[in-house]
């Protein structure tokens, strides 16, 4: 937000002043820059992308065509009747299923509140990958939602389909900041089930660090997995990392090292535990997280899980 502008006009002769005030305060929105966001990952959403190994995958959808068998093929994907007629295995291939529902959920509480680089928090870079992942997801004819939560419910963008939701996406969610409060999971798992009953792909943007303040997330966590596929996004603790693999010098480097050790444990376990109760799980540096996540939602369609 600019504000007004505050003036001092010295009089003809110097013995007085007078104060003027323009008014020029005027809110600015800044949004990400998503044609440099796409240009830097052409890649990932170019039509080629993943479908090399897209026949050897996908096991339901819609009928594309048929080709001869290759080794590694899925048998249950073999088309017994053209290949009695032809006298050799064929097999089908399918393309992803369109009209899906992928939803995306912004943890915006304490645990993602700090800086990551100068200048950048991070979700900063969070908000970027969600943005890749937004326009792909749109692009491969699924509908797409969001909610942003802590202690309360920020937003929420119903799902939908069409380029207007990337707008309506990026209208309601450029600005995302974390804040030093708990979130309130309950609630927000609650609020979401009463918005939405079908079954659907759900990127969970948040992190794990005690067992403590984890216990109530992964409760919730589990219990949506259940009817739905969630993956939980969180990003690598490289800050944690470094001071666990710091050189003992005093008193207060050996506190540090010992306090990160803990929690680098602490935090192993949770995810351990995560990946044994059926969620997925993607861990990854905020550098590498626009390609992952978007890597990550085309392996799920390629396999056709959700």
């Amino acid at each position: 937000t600019f504000g007004d502008l505050n003036l001092r006009v010295n009089g003809k002769f110097g013995l007085a002043q007078r104060q003027l005030k323009l008014t020029l305060a005027e809110e600015i929105k800044v949004y990400p820059h998503l044609p440099k966001i796409l240009a830097e990952n052409r890649g990932l959403l170019n039509d080629n992308f993943g479908r090399k190994r897209l026949p050897h995958l996908i096991t339901s959808g819609n009928l594309a065509n048929l080709r001869e068998y290759a080794a590694g093929d899925d048998y249950r994907k073999i088309n017994w009747k053209a290949t009695a007629r032809l006298g050799k295995p064929v097999v089908n291939e399918f393309e992803p299923e369109k009209d899906q529902t992928v939803f995306f959920w912004f943890d915006t509480g304490r645990l993602l509140f700090d800086q990551y680089d100068s200048g950048r928090s991070r979700f900063d870079y969070i908000l970027d990958s969600a943005i890749l992942l937004a326009y792909n997801v749109l692009q491969r004819g699924d509908l797409l939602g969001a909610m942003s939560f802590n202690y309360e419910i920020e937003n929420f963008l119903p799902p939908h389909k069409g380029q207007r939701q990337l707008q309506l996406f990026l209208d309601q969610f450029f600005d995302l900041k974390a804040k030093l409060v708990e979130s309130d999971y309950q609630k927000a798992f609650r609020f979401w089930q009463s918005q939405l009953k079908s079954r659907s792909l759900i990127f969970i943007y948040s992190d794990l660090l005690d067992e403590e303040s984890a216990e109530e997330f992964i409760k919730y966590l589990t219990l949506i997995n259940k009817q739905h596929l969630v993956v939980l996004v969180i990003p690598k603790p490289t800050h944690l990392e470094k001071i666990a693999s710091t050189t003992l010098r005093d008193e207060t480097t050996a506190y540090n090292k010992t306090t990160a050790l803990l929690l680098l444990k602490s935090r192993q376990k949770l995810i351990d535990l995560l990946i044994n109760q059926g969620v997925k799980l993607l861990e990854v540096d905020l550098v590498d997280l626009q390609q992952a996540t978007a890597e990550y939602y085309s392996s799920l369609k390629k396999q056709g899980l959700f």
